[in-house]
């Protein structure tokens, strides 16, 4: 998702969005200290809590919250796209799950696998290929706060010599 990195203006944004952050009440600062705070990020990314690079994730954050604009509303349905993909598989595994589960109920799987009880540990977000994806709907603010980027989008574009 190196693309991502490659917002034109993101750098302005993410000034613009640790700016709003800081005008938000004292005891919502720890949440959004892990999107505005590169090395939080990489301690997550580290740990397996995040996959996006701290710049990709915050791109997707910017296009998310800019998907009214033109020149965003491209990216954000492929964005949208790539959720709807990480959807269907999840549900793929799930029906697979419940097929085993009536199917053969607990006994050891096809190819000697622990059958349901493995399956049932690939359902998580640890197998989900976009979560980042989801998960930066956590850090859309409130419309308040969004009022307040003043970010100039018409000079935010998608850089396609990356």
């Amino acid at each position: 998702m190196k693309w991502l990195e490659n917002i034109t203006g993101l750098d302005n944004f993410i000034e613009q969005f640790r700016n709003v952050v800081k005008t938000m009440p004292a005891n919502d600062a720890a949440q959004w200290e892990s999107i505005t705070d590169k090395e939080q990020h990489e301690k997550l990314r580290t740990a397996g809590d995040r996959r996006l690079s701290w710049r990709a994730y915050l791109a997707a954050l910017c296009i998310n919250l800019l998907r009214n604009q033109q020149e965003y509303q491209q990216p954000f349905k492929l964005l949208s796209l790539l959720i709807d993909i990480d959807c269907m598989l999840a549900k793929w595994r799930n029906n697979h799950l419940l097929l085993v589960h009536r199917q053969i109920g607990k006994k050891t799987g096809t190819g000697g696998s622990y059958g349901f009880d493995h399956l049932k540990t690939t359902t998580g977000d640890k197998y989900r290929v976009f979560v980042d994806l989801f998960n930066v709907a956590t850090f859309i603010p409130i419309p308040q706060y969004v009022d307040l980027l003043t970010v100039k989008f018409d000079k935010m574009k998608i850089s396609d010599h990356h």
